[in-house]
């Protein structure tokens, strides 16, 4: 080994190390050489003789602790190894910080995606509901005015508001009620405007009217 005049190499030896230039042994704190006052460099120290201490603003030796870079695997000063460079401290730090939150990400995303899924699932229904309600109100409106018409002595001249103006409503039994009104002909010829009022309940391929009355008149009663 190469050793210039103002540097010699720590050899460790036990709990202490030797000078590689003179042979004086020296303690594991010294940074030069007590026999011969060469600067030291550590060549080899055993395990846990040299740590990183974190300081509040730069990491430092805990040897000598002159302050060192994140990057440093010895000690510019006393030449020791750290144990565990602050570099590979520092990435170890990082990819557990950035396991932990790929895992809080990965639970937020798996949480997003279910409560999207319900509320799909929840306006699909209501959509779907929402189209058979009415449905089912505009069968009930045909079969009603079907009926009334029926009822009408000149039905062809007969002139029904939209369907948007009437009042239906749908009771807990299952049944459409209906109030409207009718402009027809009496049988003198002449225009006539009458409020009407229907009850029918709706099923899969036949509806029943239950009461129909023109003004004062019942023309459909049924249980």
């Amino acid at each position: 080994m190469n050793v210039s005049e103002r540097t010699a190499y720590l050899i460790s030896k036990g709990t202490g190390f030797v000078c590689s230039a003179c042979g004086g042994f020296t303690r594991q704190e010294s940074v030069r050489c007590v026999r011969c006052q060469r600067q030291l460099i550590a060549l080899m120290a055993p395990p846990g003789a040299a740590q990183i201490v974190a300081g509040a603003d730069t990491p430092r030796c805990s040897s000598c602790h002159t302050p060192v870079t994140a990057e440093a695997t010895s000690c510019p000063r006393c030449g020791r190894r750290f144990v565990t460079p602050q570099a590979a401290a520092t990435a170890a730090a990082r990819a557990t910080s950035r396991a932990a939150g790929t895992g809080r990400g990965g639970v937020l995303l798996l949480s997003a995606t279910i409560l999207l899924a319900v509320l799909l699932a929840s306006l699909v229904g209501a959509s779907h509901d929402h189209a058979q309600a009415s449905d089912a109100r505009a069968t009930a409106w045909i079969v009603c005015t079907a009926a009334l018409e029926r009822s009408l002595e000149a039905p062809g001249a007969a002139r029904l508001p939209p369907i948007d103006e009437a009042s239906i409503t749908h009771t807990s039994d299952g049944r459409w009620t209906i109030v409207s009104s009718v402009e027809a002909q009496t049988s003198l010829g002449m225009p006539l405007r009458q409020d009407w009022t229907c009850e029918t309940t709706v099923g899969g391929s036949s509806s029943t009217v239950h009461w129909l009355t023109l003004g004062d008149e019942v023309l459909i009663s049924a249980p």
